[in-house]
Protein backbone atom coordinates (compact mmCIF):
# COMPACT_ATOMS: atom_id res chain seq x y z
CA UNK A 1 0.00 0.00 0.00
CA UNK A 2 1.07 3.58 -0.69
CA UNK A 3 1.29 4.56 2.98
CA UNK A 4 2.65 1.27 4.30
CA UNK A 5 4.86 1.78 7.35
CA UNK A 6 7.71 -0.73 7.42
CA UNK A 7 8.48 -0.19 11.13
CA UNK A 8 6.16 -2.79 12.52
CA UNK A 9 6.66 -2.74 16.28
CA UNK A 10 7.88 -0.45 19.07
CA UNK A 11 10.31 -2.88 20.68
CA UNK A 12 11.47 -0.39 23.34
CA UNK A 13 7.93 0.16 24.57
CA UNK A 14 7.10 -3.54 24.53
CA UNK A 15 10.27 -4.23 26.52
CA UNK A 16 9.30 -1.57 29.06
CA UNK A 17 5.89 -3.17 29.54
CA UNK A 18 6.88 -6.83 29.48
CA UNK A 19 10.67 -7.02 29.71
CA UNK A 20 13.89 -5.89 31.32
CA UNK A 21 13.60 -2.16 30.62
CA UNK A 22 10.63 -1.77 32.93
CA UNK A 23 12.69 -0.72 35.96
CA UNK A 24 14.35 2.10 34.01
CA UNK A 25 11.03 3.86 33.58
CA UNK A 26 10.38 4.07 37.32
CA UNK A 27 12.57 7.13 38.01
CA UNK A 28 10.48 9.85 39.60
CA UNK A 29 10.68 13.34 38.17
CA UNK A 30 11.78 15.87 40.79
CA UNK A 31 8.90 17.91 42.21
CA UNK A 32 8.76 21.50 41.06
CA UNK A 33 6.28 24.33 41.08
CA UNK A 34 2.74 23.46 39.93
CA UNK A 35 2.09 23.59 36.21
CA UNK A 36 -0.16 26.44 35.12
CA UNK A 37 -2.49 26.24 32.13
CA UNK A 38 -4.35 29.20 30.71
CA UNK A 39 -8.02 29.18 29.85
CA UNK A 40 -9.26 31.05 26.80
CA UNK A 41 -10.73 33.59 29.21
CA UNK A 42 -7.19 34.35 30.39
CA UNK A 43 -7.66 32.71 33.80
CA UNK A 44 -4.73 30.61 34.97
CA UNK A 45 -5.43 27.17 36.43
CA UNK A 46 -2.83 25.56 38.70
CA UNK A 47 -2.59 21.78 38.53
CA UNK A 48 -2.00 19.91 41.76
CA UNK A 49 1.29 18.10 42.41
CA UNK A 50 0.16 14.73 41.04
CA UNK A 51 -1.39 16.24 37.91
CA UNK A 52 1.74 18.32 37.35
CA UNK A 53 3.98 15.26 37.58
CA UNK A 54 1.80 13.42 35.06
CA UNK A 55 2.08 16.32 32.62
CA UNK A 56 5.85 16.66 33.10
CA UNK A 57 6.38 12.96 32.54
CA UNK A 58 4.19 13.12 29.44
CA UNK A 59 6.38 15.90 28.07
CA UNK A 60 9.58 13.99 28.91
CA UNK A 61 11.12 10.99 27.20
CA UNK A 62 9.29 8.50 29.43
CA UNK A 63 8.17 5.67 27.09
CA UNK A 64 4.92 5.00 28.93
CA UNK A 65 3.07 5.73 32.13
CA UNK A 66 -0.19 5.12 33.93
CA UNK A 67 -2.33 7.83 35.49
CA UNK A 68 -4.62 6.23 38.06
CA UNK A 69 -7.65 8.47 38.30
CA UNK A 70 -10.52 7.85 40.73
CA UNK A 71 -13.87 9.48 39.89
CA UNK A 72 -13.73 13.27 39.92
CA UNK A 73 -9.94 13.53 40.25
CA UNK A 74 -9.45 15.86 37.29
CA UNK A 75 -8.18 13.37 34.73
CA UNK A 76 -9.81 15.17 31.81
CA UNK A 77 -8.18 18.46 32.79
CA UNK A 78 -4.88 16.62 33.20
CA UNK A 79 -5.19 15.21 29.67
CA UNK A 80 -6.00 18.66 28.28
CA UNK A 81 -3.02 20.12 30.15
CA UNK A 82 -0.81 17.49 28.52
CA UNK A 83 -1.90 18.79 25.11
CA UNK A 84 -1.15 22.45 25.76
CA UNK A 85 2.08 21.79 27.68
CA UNK A 86 3.67 19.56 25.04
CA UNK A 87 6.12 21.47 22.86
CA UNK A 88 7.61 18.56 20.93
CA UNK A 89 6.99 17.48 17.38
CA UNK A 90 4.55 14.96 16.01
CA UNK A 91 0.84 14.35 16.40
CA UNK A 92 -0.77 13.88 19.81
CA UNK A 93 -3.50 11.25 19.56
CA UNK A 94 -6.21 11.12 22.24
CA UNK A 95 -8.30 7.96 22.33
CA UNK A 96 -10.83 6.01 24.34
CA UNK A 97 -12.91 2.91 23.78
CA UNK A 98 -16.13 4.97 23.84
CA UNK A 99 -17.29 8.24 22.28
CA UNK A 100 -18.20 10.15 25.45
CA UNK A 101 -14.70 10.24 27.03
CA UNK A 102 -13.24 11.36 23.70
CA UNK A 103 -15.81 14.16 23.47
CA UNK A 104 -15.07 15.19 27.06
CA UNK A 105 -11.35 15.47 26.28
CA UNK A 106 -12.08 17.56 23.20
CA UNK A 107 -14.40 19.86 25.15
CA UNK A 108 -11.81 20.27 27.91
CA UNK A 109 -9.17 21.28 25.38
CA UNK A 110 -11.53 23.74 23.68
CA UNK A 111 -11.73 25.73 26.94
CA UNK A 112 -7.95 26.16 27.16
CA UNK A 113 -5.56 28.36 25.24
CA UNK A 114 -3.86 25.82 22.98
CA UNK A 115 -2.10 28.39 20.83
CA UNK A 116 -1.64 27.64 17.16
CA UNK A 117 -2.11 23.87 17.50
CA UNK A 118 -4.69 22.41 15.12
CA UNK A 119 -7.03 19.68 16.36
CA UNK A 120 -9.52 17.36 14.68
CA UNK A 121 -12.07 14.99 16.20
CA UNK A 122 -13.06 11.92 14.20
CA UNK A 123 -16.36 10.17 14.73
CA UNK A 124 -18.70 8.06 12.68
CA UNK A 125 -21.18 9.76 10.37
CA UNK A 126 -24.03 8.27 12.41
CA UNK A 127 -22.59 9.71 15.62
CA UNK A 128 -22.09 13.13 14.07
CA UNK A 129 -25.63 13.14 12.66
CA UNK A 130 -27.03 12.50 16.14
CA UNK A 131 -25.36 15.61 17.59
CA UNK A 132 -26.76 19.12 17.56
CA UNK A 133 -24.89 22.38 17.12
CA UNK A 134 -24.77 22.69 20.92
CA UNK A 135 -23.50 19.15 21.62
CA UNK A 136 -21.14 18.75 18.67
CA UNK A 137 -17.41 18.63 19.30
CA UNK A 138 -15.71 21.94 18.45
CA UNK A 139 -13.12 19.92 16.53
CA UNK A 140 -15.49 17.69 14.58
CA UNK A 141 -15.13 17.70 10.82
CA UNK A 142 -18.33 19.70 10.38
CA UNK A 143 -17.34 22.21 13.07
CA UNK A 144 -13.94 22.74 11.46
CA UNK A 145 -15.44 23.04 7.98
CA UNK A 146 -17.88 25.72 9.14
CA UNK A 147 -14.93 27.77 10.40
CA UNK A 148 -13.59 27.97 6.87
CA UNK A 149 -15.04 30.99 5.10
CA UNK A 150 -15.07 29.14 1.80
CA UNK A 151 -17.24 26.32 3.20
CA UNK A 152 -19.44 27.91 5.88
CA UNK A 153 -22.17 29.31 3.61
CA UNK A 154 -22.52 26.12 1.57
CA UNK A 155 -22.72 23.85 4.63
CA UNK A 156 -25.17 26.14 6.44
CA UNK A 157 -27.44 26.15 3.38
CA UNK A 158 -27.36 22.35 3.19
CA UNK A 159 -28.12 22.11 6.92
CA UNK A 160 -31.10 24.43 6.51
CA UNK A 161 -32.42 22.24 3.70
CA UNK A 162 -31.87 19.16 5.87
CA UNK A 163 -33.86 20.67 8.74
CA UNK A 164 -36.71 21.54 6.40
CA UNK A 165 -37.22 18.14 4.76
CA UNK A 166 -38.85 14.98 6.10
CA UNK A 167 -38.18 12.79 3.07
CA UNK A 168 -35.75 10.02 4.07
CA UNK A 169 -34.11 9.82 0.66
CA UNK A 170 -33.65 13.57 0.50
CA UNK A 171 -32.25 13.65 4.03
CA UNK A 172 -29.73 10.98 3.12
CA UNK A 173 -28.72 12.91 0.00
CA UNK A 174 -28.26 16.12 1.99
CA UNK A 175 -26.23 14.39 4.72
CA UNK A 176 -23.95 12.93 2.07
CA UNK A 177 -23.64 16.37 0.48
CA UNK A 178 -22.66 17.92 3.83
CA UNK A 179 -19.98 15.30 4.38
CA UNK A 180 -18.67 15.81 0.85
CA UNK A 181 -18.56 19.58 1.39
CA UNK A 182 -16.38 19.03 4.47
CA UNK A 183 -13.79 17.16 2.40
CA UNK A 184 -11.15 19.94 2.32
CA UNK A 185 -10.81 19.69 6.12
CA UNK A 186 -9.37 16.19 5.73
CA UNK A 187 -6.51 17.52 3.64
CA UNK A 188 -5.11 19.73 6.40
CA UNK A 189 -2.21 18.87 8.72
CA UNK A 190 -3.06 18.44 12.41
CA UNK A 191 -1.19 18.49 15.72
CA UNK A 192 -3.92 16.87 17.83
CA UNK A 193 -6.38 14.13 16.94
CA UNK A 194 -9.33 12.77 18.91
CA UNK A 195 -10.98 9.44 18.09
CA UNK A 196 -12.08 6.11 19.50
CA UNK A 197 -9.63 3.22 19.48
CA UNK A 198 -11.66 1.17 17.01
CA UNK A 199 -12.06 4.08 14.60
CA UNK A 200 -8.31 4.74 14.66
CA UNK A 201 -7.33 1.12 14.08
CA UNK A 202 -10.03 0.81 11.44
CA UNK A 203 -8.74 3.84 9.56
CA UNK A 204 -5.19 2.54 9.64
CA UNK A 205 -6.27 -0.79 8.17
CA UNK A 206 -8.76 0.61 5.68
CA UNK A 207 -7.83 -0.33 2.08
CA UNK A 208 -6.29 2.49 0.10
CA UNK A 209 -8.31 3.56 -2.94
CA UNK A 210 -6.20 3.73 -6.07
CA UNK A 211 -5.33 7.27 -7.05
CA UNK A 212 -6.90 8.83 -3.93
CA UNK A 213 -4.58 10.06 -1.19
CA UNK A 214 -5.67 9.83 2.44
CA UNK A 215 -3.86 12.63 4.26
CA UNK A 216 -5.26 11.69 7.67
CA UNK A 217 -4.18 8.08 7.33
CA UNK A 218 -0.73 9.21 6.27
CA UNK A 219 -0.46 11.47 9.33
CA UNK A 220 -1.58 8.63 11.61
CA UNK A 221 0.97 6.27 10.15
CA UNK A 222 3.93 8.62 10.07
CA UNK A 223 3.48 11.49 12.54
CA UNK A 224 1.99 10.16 15.79
CA UNK A 225 4.45 10.37 18.71
CA UNK A 226 2.09 10.59 21.70
CA UNK A 227 -0.95 8.40 22.41
CA UNK A 228 -3.20 8.99 25.42
CA UNK A 229 -5.98 6.50 26.17
CA UNK A 230 -8.69 7.63 28.59
CA UNK A 231 -10.88 5.14 30.49
CA UNK A 232 -8.05 2.68 29.92
CA UNK A 233 -9.52 0.09 32.30
CA UNK A 234 -11.85 -0.70 29.37
CA UNK A 235 -8.97 -1.14 26.90
CA UNK A 236 -8.07 -4.80 26.33
CA UNK A 237 -4.48 -6.00 26.28
CA UNK A 238 -4.87 -7.04 22.65
CA UNK A 239 -6.06 -3.54 21.70
CA UNK A 240 -3.06 -2.05 23.54
CA UNK A 241 -0.70 -4.26 21.54
CA UNK A 242 -2.50 -3.28 18.34
CA UNK A 243 -1.84 0.38 19.18
CA UNK A 244 1.82 -0.29 19.96
CA UNK A 245 2.15 -2.22 16.70
CA UNK A 246 0.46 0.57 14.75
CA UNK A 247 2.55 3.43 16.16
CA UNK A 248 6.21 2.36 16.18
CA UNK A 249 7.70 5.46 17.83
CA UNK A 250 4.92 6.33 20.22
CA UNK A 251 4.93 7.22 23.90
CA UNK A 252 1.73 5.88 25.43
CA UNK A 253 -0.20 7.11 28.46
CA UNK A 254 -3.06 5.12 29.96
CA UNK A 255 -5.48 7.11 32.11
CA UNK A 256 -8.11 5.25 34.07
CA UNK A 257 -9.27 3.60 37.26
CA UNK A 258 -8.18 0.02 37.86
CA UNK A 259 -10.92 -0.32 40.48
CA UNK A 260 -13.48 -0.39 37.70
CA UNK A 261 -14.59 -3.69 36.23
CA UNK A 262 -12.44 -5.02 33.35
CA UNK A 263 -13.89 -4.87 29.83
CA UNK A 264 -14.61 -8.61 29.72
CA UNK A 265 -14.46 -11.68 31.90
CA UNK A 266 -11.37 -13.79 31.25
CA UNK A 267 -9.61 -16.90 32.52
CA UNK A 268 -6.45 -16.15 34.48
CA UNK A 269 -3.45 -18.09 33.25
CA UNK A 270 -4.96 -18.65 29.81
CA UNK A 271 -2.81 -16.55 27.46
CA UNK A 272 -5.41 -16.22 24.71
CA UNK A 273 -8.19 -15.38 27.15
CA UNK A 274 -6.04 -12.82 28.95
CA UNK A 275 -4.82 -11.15 25.77
CA UNK A 276 -8.35 -10.88 24.38
CA UNK A 277 -10.09 -9.63 27.50
CA UNK A 278 -7.72 -8.50 30.26
CA UNK A 279 -7.57 -4.78 31.01
CA UNK A 280 -4.48 -3.12 29.53
CA UNK A 281 -4.34 -0.88 32.58
CA UNK A 282 -3.73 -3.86 34.86
CA UNK A 283 -0.97 -5.12 32.57
CA UNK A 284 0.92 -1.87 32.13
CA UNK A 285 0.85 -0.66 35.72
CA UNK A 286 2.79 -3.72 36.93
CA UNK A 287 6.04 -2.47 35.40
CA UNK A 288 5.62 1.19 34.50
CA UNK A 289 5.37 4.42 36.50
CA UNK A 290 1.98 4.93 38.12
CA UNK A 291 0.93 8.45 39.03
CA UNK A 292 -2.11 8.50 41.28
CA UNK A 293 -4.45 11.46 41.29
CA UNK A 294 -5.52 11.46 44.93
CA UNK A 295 -7.40 14.76 45.18
CA UNK A 296 -11.10 14.55 44.27
CA UNK A 297 -12.90 17.66 43.04
CA UNK A 298 -16.41 16.35 42.47
CA UNK A 299 -17.52 14.72 45.74
CA UNK A 300 -17.79 16.30 49.18
CA UNK A 301 -15.72 14.65 51.94
CA UNK A 302 -18.74 12.84 53.43
CA UNK A 303 -19.58 11.17 50.12
CA UNK A 304 -15.99 10.47 49.16
CA UNK A 305 -14.90 8.87 52.43
CA UNK A 306 -16.76 5.60 51.91
CA UNK A 307 -15.34 4.71 48.51
CA UNK A 308 -11.95 6.10 49.50
CA UNK A 309 -11.82 3.73 52.47
CA UNK A 310 -13.25 0.72 50.65
CA UNK A 311 -11.43 0.94 47.31
CA UNK A 312 -8.47 3.31 47.71
CA UNK A 313 -7.14 2.55 51.18
CA UNK A 314 -8.35 5.87 52.56
CA UNK A 315 -5.82 7.79 50.44
CA UNK A 316 -8.22 10.18 48.69
CA UNK A 317 -8.81 13.74 49.81
CA UNK A 318 -11.61 16.06 48.74
CA UNK A 319 -11.06 19.57 47.45
CA UNK A 320 -14.60 20.47 48.49
CA UNK A 321 -15.34 21.88 51.95
CA UNK A 322 -17.13 19.87 54.61
CA UNK A 323 -20.90 20.23 54.50
CA UNK A 324 -23.24 20.38 57.48
CA UNK A 325 -25.93 18.70 55.41
CA UNK A 326 -26.36 14.95 55.75
CA UNK A 327 -25.67 13.56 52.24
CA UNK A 328 -28.13 10.72 52.89
CA UNK A 329 -30.93 12.96 54.19
CA UNK A 330 -32.88 12.78 50.95
CA UNK A 331 -33.22 9.01 51.40
CA UNK A 332 -35.02 9.39 54.73
CA UNK A 333 -33.96 8.40 58.21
Amino acid sequence: PFFRNERIVNTDLVDCIYGEKASRAQIRIAARTPILVRKKSGELVALNADQSEAVRRYCSGCPALVVESPPGSGKTMTAAAMVVSYTGSGVQLFLSTANVPVLNMALALSKLDYGSKKAIHFMSAEREDALTEETRSPFSIISLAKKKNSLEAKISLLEDDLAATRCDNERKRLKDAIRAACGPVLGDEYDIMFATVDMTLGRLNKPQHAGRADSIKKQLQNNVLRVVVDEASQLTESALNALIHSFPEVQIVLIGDSKQLPPFKYTKGDFISEMAARSALDVVKRNLPVIRLLKVYRAAPQLMKHYSDVFYGGTLTSAKPESTRNPLASFGS
